[in-house]
């Protein structure tokens, strides 16, 4: 099932986003923020403050890893997801993710994760799974490993895994293919993220443009969506016109968002 059908225009389901994109390996974070922040501007102002915090933890100093270091993360880990449940039964009310972040039970969560991070990629943020064990080379066959979820489980791994094909200066099509299946079906943001990255390294080959172009109608993602945008106008790719009418058309757009394609595509459509 692609990211299309996938697509639910909650509010409080698409503010996962951040969460995702906070707890990523990305370089260009930064720049995601500020997208989701076009996205929900209602919320610009938790966003930074959430994004604040993530750079602070991420600034800290992290101790040598101990021998207890599992049994003590994940009873902190517990220890706060129990004190937050209790929290949300007592008040008796759902608050929205975004404001949930800044709380201090979502920081200690927060921090331990950061913690995680540092000493090992332990976490595998976007779908809960444990690390695997780590990819050691590209496969050359029709499904490369970082393109099955089923195949490898951990974002993480994928991740690496599309991270290593950057590294290829001449990729065949069968890995060009296998990133055109994580844009269109990846579960998590951030490898999807990733995978478009990396297929505009290879934009010179007609096949790779083509994939991109004919994804942009499938993502309900609005920090995808931007993206998308981005590498278009700095492509001058004017048979995306196409798609993005099609996507401009469709209800997988936040208001504020659709608003933002249709001034920046201007010199596309």
């Amino acid at each position: 099932m692609n990211q299309k059908e996938n697509f639910d225009p909650n509010v409080e389901t698409h503010m996962d986003e951040l969460s995702e994109l906070l707890g990523s390996t990305l370089s260009n974070k930064k720049i995601h923020v500020e997208r989701l922040q076009v996205s929900y501007p209602n919320h610009k102002e938790e966003i930074d403050k959430a994004f604040e915090v993530w750079k602070s933890l991420e600034a800290l100093d992290v101790p040598e890893p101990s021998g207890d270091m599992d049994a003590g993360f994940y009873k902190m880990l517990n220890k706060a997801q129990s004190d937050e449940a209790a929290i949300s039964h007592t008040v008796g009310t759902k608050k929205s993710k975004i404001f949930n972040l800044l709380t201090p039970q979502r920081l200690a969560v927060a921090a331990t994760f950061a913690l995680g991070l540092a000493i090992g990629q332990w976490l595998d943020f976007g779908n809960a799974s444990a690390v695997q064990p780590e990819i050691d080379k590209i496969e050359s066959s029709n499904e490369v490993s970082f393109a099955s979820y089923e195949q490898t489980p951990s974002a993480y791994d994928r991740i690496k895994g599309i991270n290593k094909i950057k590294e290829q200066d001449n990729p065949d099509l069968k890995i060009i293919k296998a990133l055109n299946d994580v844009i269109l079906n990846d579960p998590n943001v951030n490898v999807r993220l990733t995978a478009i990255e990396t297929m505009v390294l290879f934009s010179d080959m007609p096949e790779a443009r083509t994939y991109l172009i004919s994804a942009i109608p499938y993502q309900g993602s609005s920090i995808v969506q931007l993206e998308l945008a981005d590498i278009m106008i700095m492509l001058e790719e004017k048979e995306s016109a196409d798609e993005w009418n099609e996507l401009l058309q469709s209800d997988m757009l936040e208001p504020d968002a659709k608003i933002h394609l249709q001034e920046n595509l201007k010199t596309i459509l």
